[in-house]
């Protein structure tokens, strides 16, 4: 059935879908087609506006329409199923994890490469978690048998951190040191025959990948593995329960990023690149020194005039004849000369002779020894 003029809730002109059924003014129902494939029922009375927020629609001069029936699905009804595409359906290893997008071991080696960085990490960390931890009584709950039993999961909690031979603070620190570094931080939880948690673990993050199904994370190291259930997941409710039966849980920490859906990003990485050029800075200061302090390339002007000042601080070399331009380096030699001279200056003292003057054949360059 084509659908009917009508007005919006706003008042403008509008149009009634075709999956309503629509109610005349005498107030018969006017079956849709698709009522009768289960799909949404609804009640149109031209006398008030379109308002499916309420059984009983506020009537004001229009339309309105009223839900009956709702909509039922003939397979996976009321699972909570996302429609969504699967973003890592051809991308994967061979334990079925996404790729992260940036390398998370580069990443981590960085705290111990740039001192800057390293000096924000440690700050950021010790203003969200290095300030100690606490567990506080509900309003009204000030009696003995609640701050025993505050008592009690504080000493419980600091029982499980011990496990892992840290203080929760300790343990606590080291989870978001990680996501601060790389991305996320991983947190695992063991159980003990009861089923309640015994035992807090840190896991270092540059290890972890995350299941691409999203029902759990895979440490890889050295070509081993080891699979570990999203906290609270029950092995069952994965996509391979028998890679998951037995197995720990994880309780993972990070931020979501728009470029990533299966993994946060840590907040350095837009200035990878600043990074980066503050490290060749420092190779190149350091290959400065190395070289006893003397520039990779000599230039050597002969033929001009030096006033006394420049000769006195040691700008002119005895035995240079005017007339050329000598450009040497520890790895080259150029010689710019006239007709009837040569001419070549070594850049490096430690590299002398490099050079000698004279040649054979036609050529009237100094030639390497």
């Amino acid at each position: 059935m084509a659908g009917v003029p009508g007005r919006d809730k706003t008042g403008l002109p509008g149009e009634v879908p075709n999956s309503l059924s629509v109610v005349d003014p005498s107030g018969s129902i006017l079956q849709s087609p698709d009522s009768a494939q289960g799909k949404a029922v609804a009640r149109v009375d031209h006398s008030a506006t379109i308002d499916t927020s309420s059984k009983t629609p506020v009537k004001t001069p229009g339309a309105y329409a009223s839900i009956i029936e709702a909509p039922q699905r003939e397979k996976d009804s009321g699972a909570g199923l996302s429609e969504r595409l699967d973003l890592g359906k051809w991308a994967y290893d061979e334990v079925k994890c996404a790729p992260p997008l940036a390398d998370p071991l580069a990443l981590v080696q960085l705290y111990d490469r740039n001192v800057a960085h390293k000096a924000c990490i440690d700050a950021k960390t010790a203003n969200c978690v290095g300030l100690g931890w606490r567990l506080d009584l509900k309003e009204g709950r000030e009696d003995e048998d609640v701050k025993q039993l505050q008592a009690d999961v504080k000493k419980w909690l600091e029982g499980c951190a011990r496990r892992d031979g840290k203080s929760m603070d300790e343990l606590l620190g080291a989870v978001r040191k990680d996501e601060e570094s790389v991305g996320w931080g991983g947190w695992e939880i063991s159980r003990n025959g009861k089923g309640a948690p015994d035992g807090f673990f840190h896991v270092h993050a540059c290890t972890l990948r995350r299941r691409k199904d999203r029902d759990g994370w895979v440490q890889k190291w050295m070509g081993e593995y080891r699979h570990f259930r999203d906290y609270g997941r029950a092995a069952e409710d994965t996509a391979n329960p028998e890679r998951f039966e037995g197995t720990n849980e994880i309780l993972m920490f990070f931020e979501t990023t728009p470029t990533n859906p299966f993994y946060g990003h840590p907040d350095h990485l837009p200035a990878l690149g600043d990074m980066l050029g503050d490290e060749s800075a420092q190779a190149y200061q350091q290959q400065f020194f190395l070289n006893n302090a003397v520039p990779r390339l000599a230039i050597c002007v002969n033929g001009g005039r030096l006033d006394p000042d420049a000769r006195e601080g040691g700008y002119s070399s005895p035995g240079r004849r005017a007339g050329s331009l000598h450009l040497a380096g520890p790895d080259r030699s150029t010689c710019l000369r006239n007709r009837r001279q040569h001419s070549a200056v070594a850049s490096s003292p430690s590299l002398t002779p490099l050079l000698e003057e004279g040649a054979s054949g036609d050529s009237d360059c100094a030639r390497p020894i």
